[in-house]
């Protein structure tokens, strides 16, 4: 009997795809979006509810939700509410939920069913999984892997522009795990796909759950400054209403991750708080760098592990809803020097795979390596998805032309002794050449590659440096000079002038990342104190002796007359009267800075002024910390930071009446 209905079970979503009987997958909707949510919520009566349903339910009791119950599996019962529920019954209701819209579409799902999992998943999971099946009413079920699904799906989606012997590797990044595969273009169908698998591997502890932890932790650090006792509400609920706050933040924080792939800022609101914080493209990046770093590390060892060559690489194909990430496209493209393909949809590649390797489908033929038409294009449309109401379908990937990854010549992969120069790479959406030995490189500048993130998103231009001839072009100082008067020229200065233009050209390229720090140095007050500082101790060691001390310099009897605090002390800041009305005037004595160094005064995390400290390190200063207007009983904040050495001093003003 073929196999009619595939359910990718993950971390956060679950993707069910259906086939009718005429051999094409349809994705399953649920309310009107491809996309069900894994999370599960135990209500009082003892049922479960899935998805959507559940996320509204969470709003009254948010002690019986669980948001990823995939990602549970290993703690065999989870507490919800008053009892405990087996991991295995919570994936169940999962499962039933897409058995259910599978049946509305009139397709039999009992003994029809293949699911997916994580490669690196052992017995004991599987068995957990298969009973899940069980109890859902699925039958005996078939059970795949879930990177090799993806890239079954994917070589079907490149067609026959993955020439045999030729490779690809499948980047497999969800919410829970990490998942990479390198499959090889078998010469002879040596699978049911046509493929080879070289190599699998992966992280199970990273994902974009993970991604939202970080930022979560980055804005603790924000929030908790400013009100201790918030953070506290919603990094250690104890009532129900601090548990809906907590999950309601980390929703923002999800939320807000996802608006950054398309935009440069996102509000996040902050629950029990009138105030919405912000989140840039910039500390998204900083946050989730390391993160996404591992992830590019693990896809190295992978490809050595398979032992593909650069040159054999032509494809690094992105699925998984955390691959719409700018970031990663652009950290693998840095690194491999493939610009990576991401499917409108990444979350579907492997519910869909996984139908087609279950029924044995095969790809298309190869074509001839004969040239194409670059400016052609190949569309891979994913039929109208299913459900029991209408519902706009949703495309599998986009039709719009890709550019296809840079054809300049690309260095080994980091780490590795063995290199070479790819051949041209192709993408999943033109139709390119593909040839097994790498074609010339025409001696025209080629243009830049572009990446598609998604609708509207695009990253254009060079992200990598690794060997990219275009980078450094050659100079006129480069080419040897013709003799128009036929008089020779000394053998001996011609591999000299070809020496020293290439060094210069060097010394050119290298001081080229300096320019911005001079820059910085120059005309930011970071910069400049930075400088004086440096500057200082340089004097203070080769000047001639120790600089002199604050007793010696300063008259006795002077009221700023003591020792300099020790530069590694503590700084401290005291607030003279502590307390009084608003817009009065406050007395802000501190100590404990650098000499010299520029000192920032904030009251509530709004910046008033910047002060200069002493030749003590001291700074003294009278104004108004509280404007006028501020309520009385509020608690103000004030914080003097140390420009250069970053010291930091805080005290509270309370606001009388």
């Amino acid at each position: 009997m073929p196999f009619r209905f595939a359910v990718d079970l993950g971390t956060s979503n679950t993707v069910a795809v259906v086939d009718r009987g005429d051999g094409t997958p349809r994705p399953l909707l649920f309310d009107g979006n491809p996309l069900l949510p894994s999370a599960v919520f135990a209500d009082a009566g003892g049922a479960l509810l899935v998805g959507r349903d559940a996320e509204r339910h969470m709003m009254t009791d948010a002690a019986r939700f669980e948001p990823n119950p995939k990602g549970r599996i290993d703690d065999g019962a989870i507490l919800l509410g008053d009892r405990e529920v087996p991991v295995a019954q919570l994936l169940a209701a999962v499962l039933r939920r897409a058995a259910s819209e599978a049946a509305q579409t009139g397709v039999p799902v009992a003994g029809a069913t293949v699911l997916t999992c994580p490669v690196d998943w052992g017995n004991t999971r599987r068995a957990v999984l298969l009973d899940a099946a069980a109890q859902a009413g699925l039958g005996r079920v078939a059970l795949l892997d879930e990177p090799v699904s993806a890239a079954t799906y994917c070589v079907r989606a490149l067609g026959g522009r993955l020439a045999p012997g030729r490779c690809a590797a499948v980047f497999d990044f969800g919410g829970g795990t990490l998942d990479v595969t390198v499959v090889e273009a078998a010469p002879a169908p040596a699978g049911p796909a046509g493929l080879r698998v070289l190599a699998t591997g992966g992280l199970a502890d990273l994902g974009g759950t993970d991604i939202d932890a970080a930022l979560v932790g980055h804005l603790g650090h924000l929030v908790a400054a400013a009100s201790p006792e918030l953070w506290r509400r919603l990094s250690a609920p104890q009532t129900p209403a601090e548990f809906r706050d907590r999950r309601t933040f980390w929703s923002e924080v999800r939320q807000a991750k996802e608006m950054l792939s398309r935009a440069a800022s996102a509000p996040i609101h902050v629950p029990g708080s009138d105030r919405a914080t912000h989140l840039t493209r910039e500390e998204l990046d900083r946050i989730a760098g390391p993160l996404v770093d591992r992830a590019v590390d693990e896809t190295r060892r992978v490809l050595e592990r398979s032992g593909v060559t650069p040159a054999r690489l032509d494809a690094i194909v992105l699925v998984g809803g955390s691959s719409r990430l700018p970031l990663v496209a652009s950290r693998l493209h840095a690194r491999f020097g493939l610009a990576p393909v991401v499917p409108e949809q990444p979350e579907l590649p492997v519910a869909f795979g996984a139908l087609l390797l279950a029924n044995g489908s095969s790809p298309p033929p190869p074509v001839a390596s004969s040239p194409a038409p670059a400016t052609s294009s190949i569309s891979m449309p994913v039929p109208a998805p299913v459900s029991g109401y209408p519902a706009p379908p949703v495309s599998g990937y986009p039709s719009t032309p890709v550019s296809g990854y840079p054809s300049a010549p690309v260095s080994g992969y980091p780490g590795t002794p063995d290199g070479g120069n790819p051949a041209a790479p192709v993408s999943a959406f033109p139709v390119a050449p593909v040839s097994p030995t790498p074609p010339p490189l025409p001696p025209e500048r080629r243009p830049r590659p572009s990446v598609i993130i998604g609708p509207g998103v695009t990253i254009q231009g060079n992200v990598a440096v690794y060997g990219d001839a275009d980078l450094m072009p050659p100079d006129d100082d480069d080419e040897p000079r013709a003799g128009g008067s036929g008089e020779p020229e000394a053998p001996h200065r011609e591999p000299r002038r070809r020496r020293s233009g290439g060094v210069l050209r060097r010394l050119r390229f290298l001081a080229l990342p300096l320019v911005p720090w001079v820059l910085i140095m120059a005309l930011t007050p970071w910069g400049r104190g930075l400088f004086n500082d440096g500057k200082a101790k340089v004097e203070s060691r080769f000047g001639g002796g120790p600089a002199p001390s604050a007793a010696a310099s300063t008259p006795a009897g002077s009221p700023s007359a003591s020792p300099a605090r020790s530069a590694g002390g503590p700084a401290t800041l005291l607030l003279q009267p502590p307390s009084g009305k608003a817009g009065a005037a406050v007395k802000l004595t501190a100590a404990g800075f650098d000499r010299g160094e520029k000192v920032q005064v904030k009251a509530d995390s709004k910046v008033l002024t910047t002060l200069v400290a002493d030749e003590q390190g001291a700074v003294e200063q009278s104004m108004a910390v509280a404007p006028a207007g501020t309520k009385p009983g509020k608690f103000v904040i004030v914080q003097l930071t140390g420009g250069s050495s970053r010291r930091s001093a805080t005290a509270q003003y309370r606001v009388a009446n």
